[in-house]
């Protein structure tokens, strides 16, 4: 039984003076009136919502203490269960994850099948793993009350629930609650001014003259005076609940959500890198000095759509007149082509693609055999031979050697070396491998991006050939291959050498019957290498070189080691103020994002309230949301520095920048300044709900 006296209700005026209500067990109570005459009003007192607090309650013989937040709040979590006129399901949380939420703030653990069960029992046949947004409206009511009751409260209070509802649901929500005060003995009291939820009730109370007038009464023969508790094992909110209940939201975040983790992560990550780059800078500037070639020029004829200005098969071929166009600027001391043998290709004998390649290694007395097509992954599955020319003077840069009969010295790179197993305690290497020779190319058109955009393209025609040597030696470590997208699990060859294997290969091609359907065309380089005559020359003979064809760019080590220098000026200058500008844009956008989303979610907040969960609760939902999103802002922070930090090191063919200890804690501090801070501007809005007042407006 339950008893409010003394209620009082005033706005622009008053709509009850010191009236009263008495609301009994085992029975449906409707409360009536003209429309604002107080009814709302009145449940949110019943359902203490309310912060009118000069009324007396009194809810089983017991008075509420209605000043006291945390009194308030186990009578609502475990006593109270509240259907406001809009439902009061939880989008972001399944069918099933509604009821258990609503039962779990009440200290009720259930299970999936125990939820399926619930619902059958109270004839809802819903698919649990749906949300309540696929539900007609009579559903989503219908919903709302289930989980209503899946608290097993005392009382459960009603506001409007057959508003916009046909008869046909009005008289199943009636029965939805006639069946659970018959079962249970406990109390409904509905709202409404829909008269067949009058006649179905059996207690009608009408708002009239500033008072609580009895309408009509009924005998219902329901056993009363249960106590809901007695044989209920009731559990308190942990920290499973609320993690468990920051998942699922994060499960189905917003597109805003997930933008601003995003940007957030993409912001720390650029930050930290341009701090590791410019320490990098300074560490590594004499080592990046020492490793280029100060008058090579890589010219490429850049067709394929790339980010990165580097030579690929799919680039298409520079014609013999634009060779020659090139060849004959007078700035120019020599000129070699540029190409590759590649593990993987088009084979011509085969009439296929190919991506398998086997090496022998035969050290000193040892055999051994690697299968990069099945044994490796990723940049490690193929490799590549590439050229190296005179002028680079290869040989002061051999970081170990072997004893070699060749006059072709063969080098292979530090990485290649170590997959390899060579090392410095070898003294004799032989590799043994099958690789393809280009002999021709042919025209195809390929297509690029989400729009599947056209773009023309050669593409090698190979012959696939076993090759022997001598290795004469290790690179260091440093020198890289930063002309091609073949990365540094490559041979060296001298580029004579390659020139006669393809010579040759290309003769054995001519014995080769090709595929009628593939068009073959004499093969031709799509990139060169250039040695100009002194530094002076290098700005002309870009310039001149450019103009020979629009597609035309060229590499200068030259000018990267100024572009290198200057940058490095500038990040000692700027990079300091370029990561507080940085991370202040992004303080300030995490701020502006997060107020947006929890005024976004006021709705839900609210439901939160009405069901019990205190200020210092739904703020533990808040900190546990924002802490989840801290651990994932560091893991995408870490996964995308250590990317920037990948392209940049390759972007400078050294690791300028280091990915250590010290860069994962200045992610993991700024990661929690920037979702910390913000959640500190919305918990100050989450405090200032009120739900009577929210849910008014």
């Amino acid at each position: 039984m339950i008893e409010l006296s003394h209620i009082t209700i005033a706005f622009d005026h008053t709509l009850l003076n010191d009236a009263f209500i008495h609301i009994e067990d085992g029975k449906v109570t409707t409360i009536t009136g003209e429309s604002g005459c107080g009814k709302t009003s009145l449940l949110y007192l019943i359902g203490l919502l309310s912060t009118n607090q000069s009324y007396k309650y009194f809810f089983d013989g017991k008075i509420i203490e209605l000043s006291s937040e945390k009194e308030v709040a186990i009578y609502q979590k475990r006593k109270i269960g509240y259907i406001f006129q809009d439902n009061s399901l939880i989008n972001n949380l399944t069918i099933g994850e509604n009821v258990k939420f609503a039962a779990r703030v009440a200290g009720i653990i259930m299970s999936d099948e125990e939820v399926k069960d619930f619902l059958k029992s109270i004839k809802l046949n819903l698919d649990i793993k749906k949300y309540p947004r696929v539900l007609s409206g009579g559903e989503q009511q219908r919903l709302a009350i289930a989980c209503a009751m899946a608290k097993q409260p005392d009382l459960i209070i009603a506001d409007e629930p057959t508003s916009a509802l046909d008869e046909t649901n009005v008289n199943l929500i009636m029965g939805m609650f006639h069946r659970y005060v018959k079962n249970t003995a406990k109390k409904v009291v509905i709202a409404s001014h829909n008269q067949n939820v009058c006649n179905k009730s059996d207690t009608v109370y009408c708002i009239e003259n500033k008072q609580i007038e009895l309408i009509s009464r009924k005998n219902v023969n329901n056993d009363v005076g249960q106590d809901s508790d007695s044989n209920l094992e009731r559990k308190p909110l942990g920290v499973l609940f609320y993690l468990q209940h920051s998942i699922k939201t994060f499960r189905k975040s917003k597109l805003q959500t997930i933008v601003m983790i995003i940007l957030c992560s993409i912001a720390i990550a650029f930050a930290v890198s341009i701090k590791s780059l410019g320490s990098g800078m300074v560490n590594y500037q004499t080592d990046q000095l020492n490793n280029i070639s100060d008058r090579e020029l890589f010219l490429i004829n850049f067709t394929a759509p790339l980010t990165s200005i580097v030579d690929v098969d799919e680039h298409i071929s520079i014609s013999e007149n634009e060779y020659q166009a090139v060849r004959s600027i007078t700035n120019i001391e020599s000129i070699y082509p540029y190409f590759e043998f590649r593990s993987v290709g088009y084979d011509l004998e085969k009439s296929d693609f190919i991506n398998s390649c086997m090496i022998k290694v035969e050290k000193d007395d040892t055999e051994s055999k690697f299968d990069f097509s099945t044994d490796y992954d990723g940049e490690y599955k193929s490799i590549a031979i590439i050229p190296y020319y005179p002028e680079q003077n290869i040989e002061k840069r051999v970081l170990t050697s072997f004893e070699s009969n060749n006059s072709n010295k063969i080098y292979v790179s530090y990485k290649l070396s170590a997959l390899l197993g060579i090392d410095s305690t070898t003294s004799k290497v032989k590799l043994t491998t099958n690789i393809g020779i280009p002999v021709y190319t042919t025209n195809v058109e390929l297509s690029v991006g989400a729009e599947n955009a056209q773009y023309d393209a050669d593409i090698d025609i190979m012959l696939e050939q076993e090759l022997s040597f001598e290795i004469a030696g290790i690179l260091d470590v440093n020198y890289n291959n930063h002309h091609s997208a073949s990365g540094d699990n490559v041979i060296y060859m001298p580029i004579d050498y390659m020139n006669q294997l393809k010579e040759d290969c290309i003769e054995k091609a001519g014995a080769v019957t090709p595929n009628e359907e593939i068009i073959l065309n004499k093969w031709a380089s799509s990139a060169y290498m250039i040695y100009v005559k002194s530094y002076n020359d290098i700005s002309a003979t870009i310039e001149k070189a450019e103009k020979i064809n629009p597609n035309f760019k060229i590499i200068s080590d030259y000018q990267d080691v100024e572009a290198m220098n200057a940058m490095l000026s500038g990040i000692k200058n700027t990079a300091t103020s370029v990561i507080v500008i940085v991370l202040s844009i992004i303080f300030i956008l995490m701020a502006i994002i997060y107020i947006n989303r929890t005024l976004g979610r006021q709705y839900e907040i609210a439901v939160m309230k009405a069901n019990g969960l205190t200020k210092f609760e739904i703020n533990k939902v808040a900190l546990t949301e924002a802490i989840l999103h801290v651990v994932i802002v560091v893991a995408l922070a870490i996964i995308l520095c250590i990317a920037v930090i990948h392209i940049i090191n390759l972007l400078f063919a050294f690791d300028v920048a280091a990915f250590s200890l010290n860069t994962i804690v200045t992610i993991v501090i700024i990661s929690l300044l920037s979702v910390i801070i913000p959640v500190s501007g919305s918990l100050l809005i989450i405090n200032r709900i009120k739900p009577d007042r929210l849910l008014r407006n």
